[in-house]
């Protein structure tokens, strides 16, 4: 275990594919022997969140929306049981604090009066880790998915992408998506694009019944679709840094 682990600190990110079998084991049994439901969605989760630091607060969001937090009565409550799952997963290596004490809060940076008395407001997970995070959650009956753009029409008919339940996807070359996607086991949507504006058909997420939270931060639209309205048992709507032209 601990040669794994120091493996694991000596990784590059440029080494990841090529991570040693034996980090992986350790990671893999890291994760597989983390006690509750809840901690283990946290950690796979985080593992979808792309690179840098994550904020608690944006967890915090999250794992509301989600369900995440078993026999919750308050946001405090809420809080408190996240901070305390963040501390298992740096227990056992799996999260790491932020680089920087300090952020400098703006708009791109979400942040929240909940945490001004955490001692660090934003975590962090290694490379390798994530790899590994996302490895074991494709692995699921309805997996979790980071999809780049390419080939998305195609992708979105296949088998896997209606098993998932959690898709963050990263829009890099596309102006227009598909009119419909059926996605029926979808709880958790990130959508990001680099390259706005991007064209949301109307009907565009009434194959997501069961969507729980939908993050579409610092997107640019010329209308929010209608069939946002078609999505009753969304608990999160996260449209932090939107902008769009013109309400239906």
């Amino acid at each position: 275990m601990e040669n794994a682990l120091e493996q694991l600190r000596s990784c590059a990110p440029t080494n990841i594919r090529a991570v040693d079998k034996k980090v992986y084991s350790c990671l893999e049994w890291s994760y597989t022997h983390l006690k509750g439901d809840d901690v283990k969605s946290l950690f796979l989760l985080c593992g979808m969140l792309g690179y840098g630091d994550i904020s608690l607060d944006l967890l915090l969001r999250y794992g509301m929306g989600l369900d995440l937090f078993d026999r919750i009565d308050s946001l405090e409550q809420a809080r408190n049981r996240l901070l305390a799952l963040v501390e298992i997963l740096k227990a056992s290596g799996l999260l790491l604090d932020s680089h920087e004490d300090t952020h400098k809060f703006d708009e791109e940076i979400d942040s929240s009066l909940l945490f001004m008395d955490a001692d660090n407001k934003f975590v962090r997970m290694h490379s390798v880790v994530r790899e590994v995070a996302r490895a074991i959650a494709s692995k699921d009956p309805h997996p979790f998915v980071v999809r780049e753009d390419v080939g998305l029409e195609e992708w979105s008919e296949t088998d896997e992408s209606k098993r998932c339940a959690f898709i963050s996807l990263h829009c890099k070359a596309v102006h227009d998506l598909p009119q419909e996607l059926v996605w029926p086991e979808l709880q958790f949507f990130l959508l990001q694009n680099n390259n706005p504006p991007l064209n949301i058909p109307n009907t565009f997420f009434e194959g997501m019944k069961k969507l729980k939270v939908l993050d579409l931060s610092h997107m640019h639209f010329t209308t929010l679709p209608s069939s946002l309205d078609s999505l009753a048992n969304l608990r999160t709507l996260r449209l932090m840094g939107a902008s769009w032209e013109t309400l239906l």
